[in-house]
């Protein structure tokens, strides 16, 4: 998605956001929050893409000091 291609149907109309949208809200237990699988309970800024052709919706932590925390967490485990 970051590179402007879908990942689900690989048409080129993905937009991104870093900024809360209003008119576009996550369900509560949906936002960006990592509270019991996180360094902290704080909101984490995040990178948003969604595909307007099929609407697949992908997010990213955009706070690269954030996910150096995760790699040491006793919480997270790599996978």
């Amino acid at each position: 998605m970051r590179n402007g291609v879908c990942a689900k149907c690989k048409v080129s109309a993905i937009y991104a956001t870093s900024v809360s949208d209003p008119e576009f809200t996550l369900p509560t237990n949906e936002q960006d929050t990592f509270i019991g699988k996180a360094v902290s309970s704080e909101r984490v800024a995040t990178e948003r893409y969604v595909c307007t052709n099929c609407g697949y919706f992908e997010t990213y932590i955009a706070d690269r000091q954030l996910l150096r925390k995760i790699e040491t967490s006793n919480v997270w485990m790599k996978v």
